[in-house]
């Protein structure tokens, strides 16, 4: 018993260390209690080398001291959601024993967010979008599937792609001539490609906001392949990806979100269904999803894409 509550003293400190390091990263915008999860790794810690009733200990003890020490209310609703949803994906994954502590690690991450997205689409009043989220996490995880998978049919499709893919990225201005990124011209291209997703959904009965997520997921499935093909390490790979996906990521699903929800009212309109939501109303509650959760995650992520993914990059080369 004393070494286990030694033990639980430890992994605690050692979270609310990393908290307040946390506590010193600052991303405009984003909601109280969204960091990008340093902590997570003393949950993995507890849950890989002691038990899920300890991790879970840690966890649910670091949030409310946490809180009481750094937050308040509101990030304490977060926090705890986040915590909840990504210690119960965390402890699925391990226990299934087909997935890395890598992939585990990063599934924690992206439900930590997802949790605390879920917790403030009820505060602004449009927890209707949460009912989305898992179905298009799941088309894109199949859109990644199918991606990998014609990468490996057809050898050459991977660098077509990605060529045109980077030759996109230059004509945009995100990349200038020395190959280095600009903060406004990235954060400008993912406003503008996540606001155009969302207004898509004004055309009835396409759903064209599905097309982007399944063109990311194919995308992400055909570079996956492209660095398995080569022999390039897979810890590269997320280390590209996985700094500024895990703010990235929420905020391109929920922007598709917003888009399917506006689509499929679109519909409703048309049809003279009496389940339509009033227009107003519906694009009230979108816009202030778009205002208040998509654009500040997108400045996160745009900051940590261009700062801080080439260093951690940099690591694993």
């Amino acid at each position: 018993m004393e070494k286990r509550i030694a033990r639980y003293a430890l992994l605690v400190s050692l979270a609310m260390v990393l908290s307040w390091l946390e506590s010193l990263i600052v991303f405009p915008g984003l909601l109280p209690g969204m960091k990008v999860g340093l902590t997570n790794l003393v949950v993995v810690f507890a849950l890989y080398r002691a038990s899920l009733r300890d991790a879970a200990a840690v966890s649910l003890v670091r949030v409310a001291l946490v809180s009481l020490t750094f937050g308040n209310a509101y990030s304490f609703a977060y926090s705890l959601a986040g915590a909840v949803l990504s210690l119960a994906v965390m402890a699925g994954l391990k226990k299934l024993n087909r997935f890395s502590i890598l992939g585990v690690s990063i599934a924690g991450g992206v439900c930590h967010n997802l949790g605390q997205l879920a917790v403030a689409m009820a505060v602004l009043g449009t927890a209707r979008l949460w009912w989305y989220l898992p179905w298009l996490l799941a088309g894109l995880a199949a859109a990644g599937v199918l991606g990998f998978a014609a990468a490996q049919i057809r050898p050459g499709l991977a660098e077509e792609l990605i060529n045109a893919f980077r030759e996109q990225v230059t004509q945009s201005g995100v990349v200038d001539e020395e190959g280095a990124m600009s903060v406004f011209a990235l954060l400008m291209n993912n406003w503008r490609a996540m606001l155009l997703t969302a207004m898509y959904g004004f055309i009835p009965f396409l759903f064209l906001p599905l097309i982007s997520l399944l063109v990311n997921g194919a995308l992400l499935g055909v570079v996956t392949a492209a660095y398995h093909a080569n022999g390039m390490s897979m810890a590269l790979l997320l280390a590209g990806l996985l700094p500024h996906g895990i703010f990235e990521l929420p905020a391109m699903v929920l922007s598709i979100a917003c888009g399917v929800q506006l689509c499929r009212n679109m519909c409703l309109l048309v049809t003279s269904s009496p389940r339509r939501v009033p227009m107003v109303e519906l694009l009230g509650d979108l816009l202030r999803v778009m205002v208040l959760l998509v654009a500040p995650m997108t400045v996160a992520a745009a900051l940590i894409e261009c700062y801080v993914t080439p260093a951690v990059m940099w690591l694993f080369r």
